[in-house]
């Protein structure tokens, strides 16, 4: 397990690619277990608006436009055997860049504004602008796309999960 996480952690710092995640779907239920209670928890904290059922409905929206949109890609590429890896590869370093995305959505709630709030706000856009870069390398590396082309695809996932999830879910004003 030690192995596989230290492997995520390099796709992490953009050093090797999904291709050496097992094409199994034991792998990619795992991953994407792990990324469901990572991500649960920070929709829990950051939308203390939703329920539980809301959050998990959340995540499943998100991660299926996700794996549809991952397949859709694959498929156009002639590539889908590698359309578990891909995934298992995008949930497990979802799952890391999480960790710290978490801690500072906290520490944005507790601090008003002033330097150090703009300071954890810079530390959220870097840690967003590396996520997409993550998963823009993932992409590139499975489907044969520029990084910045699968940067904009996980983009473009992000706004439309996001969109639906609103639509459902709407705000509540405070």
């Amino acid at each position: 397990m030690w192995q596989i996480i230290l492997y995520l952690w390099q796709i992490c710092l953009l050093r090797v690619g999904p291709e050496k995640i097992p094409a199994r779907w034991n792998f990619l239920t795992i991953f994407f277990g792990f990324y469901f209670l990572i991500s649960g928890f920070s929709i829990i904290t950051s939308r203390p608006d939703l329920n539980l059922f809301s959050g998990a409905v959340t995540i499943f929206i998100g991660s299926g436009v996700a794996a549809m949109t991952v397949f859709g890609l694959l498929s156009l590429k002639q590539v889908t055997n590698r359309f578990v890896p891909t995934m298992s590869a995008i949930f497990g370093t979802n799952s890391i860049i999480l960790l710290p995305m978490i801690v500072t959505s906290a520490m944005m709630e507790l601090i008003d504004a002033g330097t150090l709030r703009l300071l954890i706000d810079a530390v959220a856009w870097v840690l967003l602008g590396w996520w997409l870069t993550i998963v823009g390398s993932i992409l590139s590396r499975a489907a044969t796309i520029s990084v910045l082309q699968g940067a904009m695809l996980a983009f473009l996932i992000e706004v439309i999960s996001l969109l639906v999830t609103l639509k459902i879910f709407p705000l509540n004003p405070q």
